[in-house]
């Protein structure tokens, strides 16, 4: 037996051992308990006043002209002003949603291949550069000239409605979202180190602030390292949407008689990392 066929049939031998190895630990890995972290890498949506009518609407178009250009501006402005109230309108800072979100999940593996899991969540969207609209801004401030009967309180009005878009302010608590969420995993090897996978969540939540029932859809993929037999980091990147339904605008005896009603949606897309241990 010449030295090449040795070295092949000790290379077989060492694989088959790892292959054997690889089985034994990942027989021994059916449970896995993790707490994670993520945070938001996009989050295209920047219609805050879909989800809170109370914050400005900063799309620059016909429909939303009140805010565009004000109704002190349309009403005592010069064409000048108005000018300058859409220009203003244009160049101010736009909102702008990060989130940071906690979670505990555990999984099962009911086969080599597949795993089902449960998460529980915590979401926290902080809202940047948002102001209130221009009708509280108008009512807030001039509450006093009802009328605006003088010259100087008009002027005043218009120039201070016209910059009002770049009074903005930060909410660190603008959503603050629990959800309980089931996981159906696909493994994609049997290996020693990595455990790469794709995952399929939905949820079902509440919004803190004014308890509107969320319903989350999650796709997920990453990978467990495992620094050890039973210990290991992850990595994952994810795409998640929020749908939010309420019971509409009603007067206190019609509350009961209305079904709820889809309020708003939210697309987020993150990075998570994360700790766990496999059992």
């Amino acid at each position: 037996m010449n030295k090449i066929q040795i070295k092949i049939i000790l290379l077989l031998a060492f694989s088959i051992q790892q292959n054997i190895n690889a089985e034994n630990i990942h027989e021994k890995r059916k449970f896995f308990l993790e707490a994670t972290t993520s945070r938001s890498l996009l989050i295209p949506n920047t219609n805050l006043h879909q989800i809170d009518d109370g914050v400005m609407n900063k799309n620059n178009d016909f429909l939303n002209r009140q805010e565009v250009i004000g109704d002190r501006t349309a009403s005592y402005g010069t064409n000048e002003q108005k000018l300058a109230s859409i220009y203003a309108f244009e160049n101010s800072p736009k909102p702008k949603l990060n989130s940071k979100t906690i979670s505990i999940f555990m999984e099962y593996l009911f086969n080599p291949k597949f795993g089902f899991g449960i998460s529980l969540n915590k979401v926290n969207f902080e809202a940047l550069n948002i102001s209130d609209t221009k009708f509280q801004n108008n009512l807030a401030n001039d509450y006093l000239n009802t009328y605006l009967t003088n010259q100087a309180i008009r002027d005043n009005s218009v120039i201070r409605e016209i910059l009002h878009p770049y009074n903005t302010k930060s909410n660190p608590e603008f959503l603050q979202i629990y959800t309980l969420g089931l996981h159906l995993a696909y493994h994609f090897i049997s290996h020693p180190i990595f455990d790469p996978y794709v995952r399929l969540g939905i949820g079902y939540g509440r919004n803190l602030e004014d308890m509107a029932i969320i319903y989350q859809t999650t796709l997920s993929i990453g990978s467990r390292v495992f620094l050890s037999e039973n210990f290991y980091i992850l990595i994952e990147a994810s795409g998640s949407n929020y749908d939010a339904y309420k019971v509409p605008d009603s007067f206190l005896f019609e509350t009961k008689k209305k079904s709820l009603s889809h309020a708003w949606s939210l697309q987020e897309y993150s990075g998570k990392i994360g700790m766990g241990l496999a059992f």
